[in-house]
This record gives structure tokens, sequence and C-alpha cells, in this order.
């Protein structure tokens, strides 16, 4: 613990060191510097890496009114998502194939996965806060050089350069599912219909406040939800049953100040706050139900200086600390785990030539466990890296990288992990990317040491996950035309970690072999008309489980990899930019059969559902909104076991009020001149 206090203290002086020095430096500014608002940023060359990327907007966010995090990157990403039921219940997705251990979820560029899971449940990360989502496709990224992002990356953004002096939003919904009759107990005797307080089944109250001018900007987000959760499904003989004892309490609220301090640095305090109380179902006909209380935060402290000294160099610096609280009981046990994770993450920007960039950085992360399962653990570990690029003209950009990762669990395993990326711009509108890196994953605490009970067993033999991979990219753009792209990519994994429940019933992790992904990304999207947008998307998945005794003649299927994903939307537009605007959303989004096992002996069946969203817009800060989720009612399931709800309604209505403070003459003079 020492040892990595006394790493960040001297991240800091290093920092402060460069960030001071010698005023009498001096370089050719000739064409480096590019002024974006009041933030100094290096030319990045043609500004786009090798690797998939794509970006959500607050703007869609809000159009599309999505209940929560899942809802949102299923139906904007066309992402496969694994959840337990309704609102609130365990969420986690998928990128190419990975478990939700394989893919790394980010807040403003920290970690957020658990080292006692690998994991993070997306119902947790409140929708409200969001500015924006970025999502990487494939291993061994760049932007970000995290171990463990075997899948890709998501960094969910909640901080932005404010273009406001003032803004204040209010949201407010109700949410009813489809009425419709229903069972209680065994057969079709019992018959029920809703009563009234199932037509108020969820409120949502979301509030956002913000408010400062050019040093200082405080942002303020909160948000409450109650969501009894009684949707109606179909259990297994085809029987409408309702859904109880499934009921969620939960609130977030987060903090946050931004300074903005000359030599264009910048300072971001931060802290964040999520409380939930939640009674589990659990399985469809499970009777053992349990009650889970969580209290998450996140606080950290983000120093950006976009310019050392000289033009040519930039650093970030941020030290953060997340603690989690996860109390569970239900009728046989009674578990509280406890996790303390600090991570401290520096990186460096460097600009020798103009055709040559370098990053150098490294992460560091210290976690502390205390569980009555899993009992005391902590646990060290990190990594440094470079990055170099090379710009030949205005044709193409190399990507050359490698990262050393340390974990203190595995001293006799310490990888080198390169990746190389190249990225070709064939005239105005048209982009080739390839990238080729390897991979690598190290088992979390759950999969080592869980201890034997009724329901799983970890295994201490387990080796890290490693692989390779690549992906071809080819994408084209015309702004106001059309849009497009196509991806083909392979992965390889050895020892891929699988849980499955073993002859006696008891759930436990193992290095199956292999594991090969085979799959291709296909996207569309046409913005012809200001009136209209239409986009679709395609994904295509092959995956073999290969070990001891499945070859690839076998034939058998990752658990829960659909071969078939496909999405679309449409958005209709009326008066836009005048004060009466509105729009109306459509989505779609498809999955094909999905295994619950590596022997492929259960499946789910495919599903589709139908998404609709009205907006319109009243005296200038007033919009009124109405969503349909599951608008023809299937009935269907994301894990084996835990229906998902029925179609829905929600209805609700936003305040909207923003504003800029005048400036004085005198300013203006002063900005005139200037």
């Amino acid at each position: 613990m020492k040892r990595f206090f006394l790493i960040i203290f001297l991240l800091i002086l290093i920092n402060l060191h460069f960030i001071f020095p010698d005023e009498t430096t001096d370089v050719n500014k000739k064409n480096i510097p590019e002024m974006e608002g009041e933030e100094l940023v290096i030319n990045d060359s043609n500004g786009s890496s090798s690797q998939k990327e794509k970006t959500i907007s607050k703007d869609e966010i809000e159009k599309y009114n999505v209940k929560d995090l899942p809802d949102l990157l299923q139906n904007i990403l066309n992402l496969s998502i694994s959840q337990n039921g309704g609102y609130g219940t365990l969420s986690t997705f998928s990128i190419r194939g990975s478990t939700s251990s394989e893919v790394l979820v980010l807040i403003n560029g920290i970690p957020m996965n658990s080292s006692q899971n690998g994991s993070i449940d997306l119902s947790t990360i409140p929708v409200n806060s969001i500015k924006k989502i970025e999502v990487i496709y494939g291993g061994a990224n760049t932007k970000y050089n995290y171990s463990g992002a075997m899948g890709g990356i998501i960094n969910i953004i909640t901080e932005e350069k404010k273009d406001l002096n003032l803004y204040l939003n209010f949201d407010v919904s109700n949410l009813f599912y489809y009425p419709d009759y229903y069972y209680v107990g065994i057969g079709t005797t019992n018959k029920y219909f809703p009563d009234i307080r199932d037509f108020f089944d969820t409120q949502k109250i979301l509030f956002n406040f913000g408010i400062g001018k050019d040093l200082f900007f405080w942002d303020l987000s909160s948000g409450g939800d109650i969501a009894d959760n009684h949707f109606l499904y179909k259990d297994t003989y085809d029987i409408t049953r309702q859904m109880y004892h499934n009921d969620v309490y939960d609130g977030n609220c987060k903090n946050s100040f931004t300074f903005n301090l000359p030599e264009y640095m910048k300072l971001v305090l931060s802290n964040s706050y999520y409380y939930s109380d939640k009674h589990i179902h659990g399985e469809m006909y499970n009777t053992n139900y349990g009650e889970q209380i969580e209290n998450q935060s996140l606080s950290y402290i983000s120093f950006n200086a976009d310019k050392v000294g000289i033009d040519r160099i930039d650093t970030q610096l941020s030290v953060s600390h997340k603690f989690d609280d996860l109390n569970w009981k239900d009728l046989i046990s009674d578990d509280t785990h406890i996790l303390n994770t600090i991570t401290a993450i520096d990186k460096w920007d460097f600009l020798p030539l103009d055709w040559l960039l370098l990053y150098i950085g490294g992460d560091f992360s210290y976690d502390n466990l205390d569980s009555t399962s899993v009992g005391k653990r902590f646990l060290f570990n990190g990594g440094g890296y470079l990055t170099s690029e090379f710009s030949i003209l205005k044709i193409s950009k190399i990507t050359v990288s490698v990262k050393i990762n340390y974990d203190k669990n595995f001293t006799t395993v310490i990888p080198v992990i390169p990746k190389f990326g190249v990225a070709f711009f064939l005239g105005e509108y048209f982009t080739l990317k390839s990238n080729f890196y390897r991979t690598f994953r190290n088992p979390t605490f759950n999969d080592l040491y869980w201890p034997r009970d009724s329901f799983a067993e970890g295994n201490p033999d387990l080796k890290p996950e490693t692989g390779f991979g690549g992906d071809i990219i080819l994408s084209y753009s015309k702004k106001g035309i059309l849009s497009a792209e196509s991806t083909f990519y392979m992965n390889y994994v050895q020892d891929a970690i699988i849980w499955s429940p073993g002859s006696d019933g008891i759930w436990r992790p193992s290095n199956i072999g292999k594991a090969y992904y085979f799959g291709s990304e296909n996207s569309i999207k046409s913005d012809f008309s200001k009136y209209v947008e239409i986009n679709a998307s395609y994904n295509f998945l092959l995956t073999y489980v290969l070990d001891n005794y499945l070859t690839f003649e076998s034939d058998k299927r990752m658990p829960y990899q659909p071969m078939h994903t496909f999405g679309f939307g449409v958005t209709v537009k009326w008066n836009p930019g005048k004060e009466y605007y509105g729009n109306i959303n459509f989505t779609g989004h498809y999955e094909s059969v999905r295994y619950i096992d590596t022997l492929n002996v259960g499946s789910l069946p495919d599903f589709f559902t139908f998404n609709i969203s009205l907006n319109q817009n009243f005296c200038k800060i007033f919009t009124f909104y109405l969503t349909i989720q599951n608008a023809f009612n299937n009935h269907y399931f994301l894990v084996d076991q835990y229906p998902e709800p029925n179609g829905s309604v929600t209805i609700g209505f936003k305040i909207n009020y923003q504003m800029k403070f005048k400036e004085k003459e005198g300013n203006k003079d002063e900005n005139k001149n200037e």
C-alpha cells in the first residue's frame, strides 16, 4: 500500500516539474497547435485512429428516451445484452462475442470493471449523467491502453466542455406494462387482471443543474427510480404469469467541479454515488427470493495540461477511488462484499516531428476486497505502454504499440501486449483500416477463490486467457448524404474462462481450451434530409469451442452468442430549429438462436423487439414524450430462466432551460481587439 501511494506522489511531482519548465525553452510552433474553444490540442494528423469507433451523443440519448443503459446500447449500437429480467436487474453486454469480463467499461477514462467478478452491472450506471459514449471495437486499443479489453472498450463520458453558463434539466415519467389476464398458482384456474397500482409500475425522476463561467463550472445531476417490475411473461407451458418480488428502489447523485487554469490546464474534481435496494426474484421457478442492497461511489481528481511548457507536449493525470458495498440476503445465505479500488493513470503525448506522435503512459491500481464468501483479498496490478503514430502525408497513418502488464497474483506471467494498426485515407470519402493485436486477461477473485456452496465453486488452478486477433475496416462517409462501414474480424482465445454447471449441478469456471470468433459488422446511415434519418446494421458471428473432445467438426458455439444480429432505426422530424419542433423514432432489434452451454444442449429462441419514441417540444423549454418498448408484446429471454418484460408504455415530460451570461461591454471590446 505504501509503495502505491509513493508511486502516485512521484507521478504528481514529475507532472509538476514538466508543467512549469524553464521559460526560455522555445521550439518551432508552425502549424502545430489547434484551438478548440479554450483548449489547446496537439494536431492529430487526419484525426482518425486505425480502430473502429462509434460515438453516441447526448442528443441521441435524449431522442430515444431510453429507460437505462442496456436499453441504450441495444437499440442504438445493436449490441447483444444479457439481462436477468426487468429494470435494475443484473445487466452486461458483449462486443464481438466477448464475455462481459472481456470488455472494459470506463467512466471518463477510469476503469470500472470489478476485480471480484471482472464485469460491471450496467444497471448501476445512470443515464441522466451521461454526456457522450465512446465505443472502441477490438482488443489492444491504443487510445486508453488498458489490459483485459479483449473485445473492446466503452467509455462513458459525464464531463465535457460547457458552451453554456447555466442549464437546468428536469425529467419525470411513468411506465406501465401492457395489461392482460394472467394466472397464479398451478394450472389456469386462478385468473387475474392487473390492478390500478400496476398502471403506475415505474416512476423515474431526473434532475440536472450546471452553472459557471470561464474559470469555473459546477455540474450536478441526480435521479431516482421506483420500479415494481410487475411485467407479464409466459412460462415454459405458455401460460401467462406476472412477475413479483422483483421491485427496485434506487437513486444516484453526481457532483463535479471544473477549474480552467492558466496555460491551457484544467482540473476536475468529481464524486458520484449510487444506492439501490433490489428484491431479486431469481430464475423463473425460483422460490428462494433474495434482497440486494448496494452502495457505490466513485471519486476522482483529473488534471489535464494541453500545453506542457511547449506546444508539442500535453499530459493527463488522474487518481480515483472506487467503493462498492454489496449486501445479499436470501433464505440460505447472508453475504457482504466490500471492494475498494484505487487507480492512478498518467499519460503523455509528444509531437517531436510533424509526422510523428508518441504516447507514453501507465496505469496502476490497488484492489482490497473484504468478502464473507471469498475472504480478504488484495491485488496490485498495472502496466506501462509506448505507442507511436506515423503519418505519411495525408494518405495513411501507421500505429505501433506495446504494453507490459503486471499482476501480483501471476508474477510468473508478465505479458507483452503488442498492437499494429494502419489507416489509409482513400480520397475524400473512403477509409481503409486494419489492426493486428495480442490479448490477455487474468482470472478474477471469484474465478479463483469462490468457496463451494449449493450453487457455485471457484477454481484456483485457472490460467490467464491469452489470444490474438485482427480486423479489416472499410468505411465511406459523405456528410449530408450517406455513411457506411463494413468490418471483418477474427479473434482467437486460448484457455478461455467459462462458467458452466457440472454433473453435480454446481457452476464452476474452467479453461475450456480454445475459442475462435469469425465475424463481420455492417452498418449504413443516411441523413440526406433534415427531416428524415435512416440507419441499419447487421452483425454476423461464427464461434467455435475447441477442447480435448470438441473440434471444428463438432461445430459447437460459444454460449449466449447469436450468429445473426440485426438492427434498424428511422427518425422523422418536423419543424427542426423552430420552437414547436418534434420527432418520432422507430427502432428494431433482432437476435438469432443462442445456446446456453458449450455443448449446445440448451438454447434460447430468436427474438425481435420494436420500439417507438415520440418527442414534442412546447414553449422552447418544455418537451412531452411517449415511448413504447417491445411494441409487439413479444415474450423472450436474454438469459435462461429469466424472462424479459412484455410491452410497455412510458409517458413523461422534460424541462430544459439554458442560458449564457451577458458579457460586459469592456470584455466585448477586449475580445474584439484580440
